[in-house]
């Protein structure tokens, strides 16, 4: 079931959070302690990334923990994906020593990103289709919001998705559709979130009211946003409370953000205080396809630094309520992510804790999960171009040549694909497949991948669209072949 705001409903929707703020689930939320460090990131199968002993490691669901080798130096998984892909950030040198580089592990092996146009950089999330987001340090501007693919031949490619007119910019998350969500400055040198989409347009979710900061850390398939804004200040009368010397107090409240009802607080009775060193601040972490958020808030002071932060867990029907801490560890926690069946992942002190907190209905056992995918087709190799905009030349051959990945990161060798190759003319396919009769892939096992030689000659020239069908679906790319010019 996914949760949708109501878009004429908003007031009465803001009403009924403030009221259910703190509300608790009628059972208890048990929890599970990983080990020592951080939990960073969960998946639809219960795979946990994150850190041990500063290095990057994977928890899987039947307990096993998979030590991710790093780049010469110490390493931390940010996120993974359902394919169990994992990203995060690798030091090239031993010890905590520049420069550091954002790193995906895939298919048993450590990916080093670079840092194109930069010094350092760092891998946030990646999502389902192989989009990597993150940010580059050190452009001599200040830090670039990035994405990075990897195609089926291991080459990377990246891509800077810009700002909001200012000097620097994040990208913290992306779904499955391409849109990243983080946070730009803009020319007047204020930082705020930002929604960008597959068209290369950059969207300012601005801030709550009174607030001339945000910052955004998570997107769901819904195009949904969670983060952080600031939040104007008010005491019990309703006036806003300023500072020492004059200026207007503000505080940092976590947000959902939706395209109908626009930017919602999520702690709305925490923006009034009868004192300052009551004052509560948060900041969203992650949500889930329900629009659930975890996060982080603190009695006092920014989450970041206060000395009481507690994990949170807020859904639309009950608010927000603290995650409780597991025993043998101190009063700091915090929650980083969660999946759609309400794991949550995050940290308690030094320890990696997850905190299960769907409520079961005892008198039926829950729904299974799905089935894993078969694996994950990753994009087919050059000089095929996924964009569709390869050029090839009449009479040579064209190696059609693509790897598929299973969901915990293995190559995949058993597929059965098949080929097919249709002639367009303008926006017209025509049906008449132009692929050899029973043409068959081999398996190159030195590369991992598929491989077919296909010949332009046979097709002659004009443009085309390739198509490969596999027991998950089909993939197609168009091409053209053009005629060699004679001079």
């Amino acid at each position: 079931m996914r949760v949708k705001l109501l878009q004429l409903a908003v007031l009465a929707i803001l009403q009924a959070f403030s009221s259910s703020t703190g509300t608790a689930f009628a059972q208890e939320i048990p929890s599970t302690i990983l080990g020592p460090e951080s939990a960073r990131g969960v998946n639809a199968y219960g795979q946990v990334a994150g850190k041990s002993d500063w290095q990057a490691v994977l928890w899987n669901g039947d307990g096993s923990v998979q030590r991710l080798p790093g780049l010469g130096g110490r390493s931390l998984a940010l996120a993974l994906n359902d394919l169990g892909v994992v990203v995060g950030v690798c030091g090239l040198t031993a010890g905590y020593v520049y420069p550091f580089h954002a790193c995906a592990w895939v298919g048993g092996a450590t990916l080093d990103l670079g840092a194109p146009g930069g010094d350092d950089s760092r891998a946030n999330a990646v999502n389902n289709v192989g989009q990597i987001v993150g940010d580059v340090e050190g452009t001599g501007s200040g830090d670039a919001a990035m994405m990075w693919t990897v195609d089926a031949s291991w080459r990377i490619s990246s891509k800077a998705l810009g700002t909001l007119g200012g000097f620097s910019s994040s990208a913290q998350d992306v779904n499955d559709r391409g849109e990243v969500v983080g946070w730009s400055h803009m020319l007047s040198g204020r930082q705020h979130a930002f929604l960008w989409t597959p068209d290369g347009a950059m969207q300012d979710l601005g801030t709550l009211p009174g607030g001339t900061g945000s910052g955004a850390t998570g997107i769901n398939a819904l195009g949904h946003v969670t983060g952080w804004s600031e939040v104007q200040l008010r005491d019990t009368n309703g006036d806003p409370v300023y500072t020492p010397w004059g200026d207007p107090l503000k505080i940092i409240h976590a947000f959902l953000w939706t395209p109908e009802a626009g930017m919602i607080d999520l702690d709305p009775a925490g923006g009034v205080v009868d004192s300052l060193l009551t004052r509560a601040e948060s900041g969203g972490e992650a949500l889930n396809d329900r629009d659930e958020v975890v996060g982080h808030r603190s009695a006092q002071g920014s989450p970041a630094t206060a000395t009481a932060v507690r994990a949170f867990f807020w859904s639309p029907e009950q608010g927000r309520i603290d995650l409780p801490m597991p025993e043998a560890t101190d009063t700091l926690s915090r929650a980083y992510d969660l999946n759609n069946d309400g794991t949550v992942v995050g940290e308690a002190g030094y320890t990696a804790v997850v905190w299960h907190v769907r409520p079961q209905v005892t008198d039926s056992p829950p729904p299974p999960l799905p089935p894993p995918p078969p694996y994950q087709f990753i994009g087919f190799a050059s000089p095929l171009l996924n964009d569709g905009t390869a050029e090839l030349e009449l009479g040579k051959r064209l190696p059609v040549e693509f790897q598929l990945v299973d969901w915990r990161g293995g190559f995949v060798a058993t597929a059965t694909p098949t080929l097919h190759v249709f002639r367009t003319v303008g926006d017209v396919v025509e049906t008449t497949d132009l692929a050899p009769a029973g043409a068959t892939f081999r398996y190159e096992r030195h590369a991992n991948r598929y491989s077919y030689d296909l010949s332009t000659r046979a097709l002659g020239a004009g443009t085309f669209v390739l198509r490969v069908d596999l027991e998950d679906g089909s993939h197609e790319v168009s091409f053209a072949i053009r005629a060699r010019v004679r001079r």
